[in-house]
């Protein structure tokens, strides 16, 4: 066995991690050890304003999207998403994807919406493995306040296990991408 392959190959993963590392991180995902441990019951979630503009002050468009994603290997039940903007001004649509293609669940969860005065309230029962939510929230005619808001709004997540604040699907790639370093 030739030192220098062995080298090569011990400088050619360091590199690889670095490389993956910095694109990960700079997506935001939340920590490595999230990307080498995967937990049974573990919840990544994305709360972010992905569009808004204004005509005017007073007549602005805004959508927010929270993307709530089951990292972990079993099924989540009682996941509750609570999301502060006013259920008058914004309305709201949801809908299930596979956060991986080789993975398909197997049904769509249960999510039961209420809104009060204030807020939006989100209950997700029978969440796959491998699966996520996306809840859009959409204000078509509101102000320039009403937009900033919603984007300093805190998202509160509730769900058994660990929560991470994080992009889903780059949690996922990551993990697939560290076991394929193993590899080499």
């Amino acid at each position: 066995m030739n030192p220098f392959n062995f080298l090569a190959g011990a400088l050619r993963k360091r590199v690889y991690s670095v490389l993956i590392g910095v694109v990960l991180l700079s997506f935001g995902t939340v920590s490595f050890r999230s990307l080498l441990v995967k937990a049974d019951r573990e919840i990544v979630y994305e709360g972010k304003m992905v569009i808004s503009f204004c005509a005017k002050p007073e007549i602005c468009y805004g959508r927010y999207v929270l993307t709530i994603g089951n990292t972990g290997k079993l099924q989540q039940d009682g996941i509750t998403a609570v999301v502060r903007i006013v259920p008058a001004v914004w309305t709201a649509s949801h809908s299930v994807s596979d956060l991986a293609g080789d993975h398909p669940r197997a049904a769509d969860p249960a999510v039961k919406s209420t809104s009060s005065g204030d807020a939006y309230t989100y209950v997700i029962d029978r969440l796959a493995a491998g699966a996520e939510i996306k809840v859009r929230f959409e204000c078509a005619a509101c102000s320039i306040d009403e937009l900033r808001l919603a984007k300093a709004t805190p998202v509160d997540i509730h769900a058994a296990g660990t929560m991470l604040e994080g992009n889903p699907r780059v949690t996922t790639l990551g993990r697939r991408l560290s076991l394929l370093l193993t590899l080499f």
